[in-house]
């Protein structure tokens, strides 16, 4: 795990890379602050008609009251996207650069992110919108998320936290990095998903944007924990 000193003095860029001439993947890389633009833009290559969610997207899809729904350990849910994925870990190397699963159904917990399980601090989990000639991967259409959708995460015990999207923003990656996705275990609790986005820029082989949805928590891990949903509790591959 890198400190959170080090972390805030890292540069990040989040970019698109070719993999072995015929797959892209999402890195990050930090570098600066300025703050983020709304922002929502189709998938590369597609027109916004045919790259929407076959559903509708708006406030408060799920009622506050909902029952939590039973995810196996380490999972995270956008039911409005109809997408679920496996809850990896995200590697940084000693350029600072933040890389996450190279698997379309796994997203990355970055190193200094706040645990899962954890009532406290900032989750910050990364994910590819996908490789060159397939379909997109669990954060493919995170653009298309508002104000008020639902996620669901759990834990590697399978305690479920419910959040609600408080923001949906993109930058360009000229700009710097928005540091505030990177606040790691200090600070209220908080969720921050990231990928890339934008139109993808043939020559350089890159998506042109960087994606930040920002999510507020409904409920906490303690919380679902009193209620009693649980899931099984066999899982690999990240911190609760």
């Amino acid at each position: 795990m890198i400190s959170r000193r080090r972390a805030n003095a890292l540069r990040v860029i989040l970019a698109a890379v070719l993999i072995a001439a015929a797959g892209i993947s999402a890195v990050l890389l930090i570098r600066g602050q300025t703050p983020p633009t709304l922002w929502v833009a189709p998938l590369p290559g597609q027109d916004p008609s045919e790259a929407a969610p076959k559903v509708v997207l708006g406030a408060d899809d799920v009622p506050a009251q909902a029952a939590l729904p039973m995810l196996d350990p380490l999972t995270i849910h956008i039911p409005v996207l109809e997408v679920s994925g496996h809850i990896g870990l995200a590697t940084v190397d000693g350029d600072g650069v933040l890389d996450p699963p190279h698997v379309s159904t796994t997203v990355g917990l970055w190193p200094g992110s706040a645990s899962l399980a954890s009532d406290t601090g900032e989750v910050t989990i990364a994910g590819h919108v996908n490789w060159a000639g397939m379909s997109p991967f669990t954060f493919g259409k995170l653009a298309y998320l508002k104000r008020g959708n639902t996620i669901y995460t759990s834990d590697a015990s399978g305690r479920v936290t419910r959040w609600r999207v408080a923001s949906v923003s993109a930058r360009g990656k000229s700009e710097p990095v928005d540091h505030g996705a990177f606040r790691g275990a200090v600070g209220p609790r908080r969720l921050a998903l990231i990928t890339c986005g934008g139109s993808f820029d043939a020559e350089r082989r890159s998506y042109v944007d960087n994606v930040y949805v920002y999510a507020d928590p409904v409920t906490t891990p303690r919380q679902a924990a009193r209620k009693g949903v649980t899931a099984p509790k066999s899982a690999t591959g990240a911190r609760g």
